[in-house]
Order: structure tokens, then sequence, then C-alpha cells
């Protein structure tokens, strides 16, 4: 868990975030048990809109062990953190930058319909995660995806 922190810093993940890129579910008490271990050691800090790797944290995993990301490859990382039915969603996101896609269009684009419910939860998940926002009703990508430059969609998706 630290380091997927230590990886991604400066880059500030929310709880939600952090346990999805570290394969686990931010309620679970294996993920509570962790962070509390971690700022015990003071190897991670709260920031206003996330965690972030102290310098002791990232001194910890050493340089050796830290991963810098390219945009794709950081888009890459999403994808294989929430499957592959949401990451096609996500990729048409992306495809559709800087303008966004409307749901109507999102859900054709993936064959789903937009009324249903996996649609819907596939939509839901991409925005607890702040993987898409909702800008003047267009589905867009979320900031966390700028974290290395403006993501492109690649050809190939998650689990392909």
């Amino acid at each position: 868990m630290l380091r997927v922190l230590a990886e991604c810093s400066p880059t500030t993940l929310s709880k939600e975030q952090w346990a999805t890129l570290a394969g686990l579910k931010p309620t679970s008490g294996t993920f509570g048990k962790y962070v509390s271990a971690l700022f015990a050691c003071e190897y991670v800090s709260r920031q206003d809109r996330g965690y972030t790797s102290t310098r002791a944290g990232s001194e910890r995993i050493g340089r050796d062990g830290l991963r810098r990301f390219t945009a794709p490859e950081w888009l890459r990382r999403w994808e294989d953190a929430i499957g592959r039915a949401p990451a096609r969603v996500l990729r048409e996101i992306v495809t559709a930058h800087p303008d966004g896609v409307t749901r109507e269009e999102l859900a054709t684009n993936c064959g789903l319909s937009p009324s249903s419910g996996t649609f819907n939860s596939y939509c839901a998940l991409l925005l607890r995660k702040q993987l898409a926002e909702v800008r003047d009703r267009r589905m867009c990508i979320g900031s966390i995806l700028f974290a290395y430059g403006a993501p492109t969609a690649a050809p190939t998706t998650a689990g392909e």
C-alpha cells in the first residue's frame, strides 16, 4: 500500500483511489489496519484532498523501488485496477476528450442501454473514484487521470 502512494507521489489520492490501486476495498478492515500502521510510522500524510506518501514513506520504498508513469501507463494502471468492463466505459470517455460524451452516446458506444443497471453501476464507479466527472451533462475525464499528462486512448483495453 505504501508503494502505491510513493509511486503516485506527489499526486494526492482519495481513500477510494488509494484502496482501488492497492487492490483493496476502502471499507475493509485490512485497508484500515494498513492505513493505521502507515500513519503510526509517519509514512503517509492526510492532505485536504486525500493521502500522499511522506518523504520517510518514499525513502522506505527506495528510489529503485519507485516507478514513474507516463500518461498511457497511468491510464492503463487505472483500467487494470477497475476491471475490464468499467475500463471500456472509461476508455470511451477518454476517446471523447476534450468534449466529453453524453450518457446516451457513451452507453451506445459501449453496447449498453443507458438505463441499464450495469451501465449505471459502471458510471457510478467511475464518478466515485473520480476517474470521470460530469460537466455540462457530459461525462468527461476526471482530473486524477491528468496527473502524468493528458490521457489518450490506447488501442487495447484492460484484460486484453
